[in-house]
């Protein structure tokens, strides 16, 4: 697998194209998003640490703004 940036997205991706849907179901069942398109296997990476925290930050401006 190689690592291909599409704009701020991050995803490793097969270098051959020959894979299919059984093959993909014979992956383990992980937290990684694995998706196979045109042949190509693409699996995303783990959100970083400055995701998860504007995540977070959202949220709580969210949660403020509607109280239950």
């Amino acid at each position: 697998m190689t690592l291909v940036h599409a704009g701020s997205e991050r995803a490793l991706r097969s270098l051959r194209a020959d894979w299919n849907r059984e093959r993909r179901e014979q992956l383990p069942d992980d937290d990684h998003g694995y998706k196979v398109t045109d042949g190509i296997l693409y699996m995303t990476t783990v959100p970083s640490a400055l995701h998860q925290w504007i995540v977070r930050a959202l949220f709580a401006q969210i949660d403020d703004q509607n109280p239950v």
